[in-house]
């Protein structure tokens, strides 16, 4: 049990237990599993910090904590009295959906700008398109539905 000096004099009593803790906790999609069987234990007054490459799963991680994803499997349980997941503070990068584009389709729409009224795609519009793609590592997702795409490679 710890106390806390807030600067106004009051104290705040810290519980022993874990704000938050999972059990063999499975994160991710059905088809598509991101992190197997985790035991997290959030301590009171504990800094977390999650750190990883683009695509990893963090913001998946973080929203299944948060009650906001179903878990693939396991169980999360919060201690905080009269609290819910979705309560816990977190920070989420939400996009507005693309839609069903491409990730070249919705790369191409960097592009309008400098096309006719028409709208037609010359090929220096394609290759620019190819160059950007190739420039931030993601031609490997040309073809795939951005609304599929995890927040980091969205960023990307």
């Amino acid at each position: 049990m710890g106390y806390f000096k807030k600067p106004e004099g009051f104290f705040l009593m810290l519980s022993p237990q874990p704000l938050l803790k999972t059990q063999d906790l499975s994160v991710g999609f059905k088809n598509h599993v991101l992190f197997n069987r985790l035991n997290l234990s959030l301590e009171p007054g504990k800094l977390v910090c999650l750190m990883g490459p683009n695509g990893i799963g963090k913001s998946t991680l973080i929203r299944t904590l948060s009650g906001l994803t179903a878990p693939v499997s396991g169980t999360i349980s919060i201690t905080l009295a009269g609290s819910r997941p979705e309560q816990i503070a977190t920070i989420i990068n939400e996009p507005s959906s693309p839609g069903d584009l491409t990730v070249e389709e919705l790369v191409f729409l960097g592009r309008y700008p400098f096309m006719d009224w028409f709208l037609r795609r010359k090929e220096s519009d394609y290759n620019i398109v190819l160059e950007a793609l190739a420039y931030t590592g993601i031609q490997y997702l040309a073809g795939q539905r951005a609304g599929t795409l995890s927040d980091g490679q969205m960023q990307l």
